[in-house]
């Protein structure tokens, strides 16, 4: 665990918590945070009258976000650090079209095959790697997308199968937003390592900005005024539900941050794909869909496929650190096993 970098939740400093505790704390604060964000957001998304102002409920939902963010960097006195603008930029471009496609997707998508789509950004991340920078990778990594590629086929497929309204759109939105997400974290590398920027200074930086995108696209496309209109006449459904939406997933990132970074990706990825399983779960259990058991074994192959990815990472981690470290190297005496 990495017990020297304070992990924040709420502007408070937990790192001087026992193990077991953040554990704890981690796990609760995901599932809790999560499953609400995912019942919250199938709600509002599948109900047919806000399905034409998605984009204006996602724009509220990144000003909520950015004031958050902000509201956040004050309490813990975060200084801001200058980058050239093509930088925040991207990352606003980025995150509005990872959020705003990964909304529409539920509009037009079954909302278990949104989750299982959102499990496999590892696939763009991984493919771009390869095409853009030849980059290699190990065998058990391979067998990990092509276990994502086929669960995703198949759940794809039983949802063509069984749903009366299925449509290509939305496919092609979650697609496109898996793409925008893969690219955000090569983004975020660059902002943290070559500019030193915090994570909060990210999220406030894209949020903020991510808003006035929004903002002028719906103004652009005379769509502002209807949303206020319709936001008067529905103003428990947009401002009650809406806040609640936008944030359970602003704090809901936090907890997740927190067990990467005191137990390493492999728990954590655990954790949120146990989550994504419930929540799976509960979208079958309390919204009316048909249920086939192609949904059952094709989600399992794409649980598979992530555990595996993340087991990789941890393997290679540890060998990495096995590789710093002088005093585990063979030639002070002991043994190196790299498993």
């Amino acid at each position: 665990s990495t017990k020297s970098s304070p992990v924040r939740i709420i502007g408070q400093d937990l790192s001087h918590l026992s193990e077991p505790c953040l554990f704890f704390i981690g796990c609760c604060g995901i599932f809790i945070l999560y499953l609400i964000y995912g019942a919250v957001q199938e709600y509002l998304f599948k109900s047919s009258e806000i399905k034409t102002h998605f984009a204006a409920l996602t724009a509220y939902q990144f000003l909520l976000c950015g004031l958050l963010a902000l509201l956040e960097s004050r309490l813990v006195n975060q200084p801001y650090k200058t980058f050239p603008p093509w930088l925040y930029l991207s990352l606003s471009l980025c995150t509005v079209g990872t959020i705003l496609l990964s909304n529409a997707a539920v509009v037009y998508l079954n909302y278990p095959t949104q989750v299982i789509f959102k499990c496999c950004k590892l696939i763009p991340v991984m493919l771009g790697s390869i095409i853009v920078h030849g980059k290699a990778y190990a065998l058990i990594d391979y067998i990990s997308i092509a276990c994502m590629i086929v669960g995703l086929v198949f759940f794809t497929l039983t949802d063509v199968q069984v749903q009366p309204n299925f449509e290509i759109k939305g496919v092609i939105a979650i697609s496109i937003a898996l793409c925008a997400d893969g690219y955000i974290g090569n983004l975020q590398e660059l902002a943290m390592k070559k500019y030193q920027l915090s994570s909060l200074q990210i999220m406030a930086y894209s949020y903020v900005n991510g808003f006035l995108i929004l903002f002028f696209y719906l103004v652009g496309g005379f769509a502002l005024v209807p949303a206020v209109k319709f936001a008067s006449t529905e103003p428990i459904t947009v401002f009650v539900y809406g806040s609640i939406f936008a944030v359970t997933g602003y704090f809901g990132i936090q907890f997740v941050l927190l067990l990467v970074h005191h137990f390493g990706a492999l728990p954590a990825v655990t954790v949120t794909t146990l989550r994504k399983a419930v929540t799976i779960v509960l979208s079958f259990a309390f919204f009316a869909k048909p249920f086939a058991f192609g949904y059952l074994w094709s989600g399992a192959m794409v649980a598979f496929g992530i555990y595996l990815s993340a087991y990789s990472k941890a393997r290679e981690s540890r060998r990495k650190k096995v590789l710093d470290d002088p005093s585990l190297h063979p030639s002070n005496g002991s043994v190196l096993h790299v498993v």
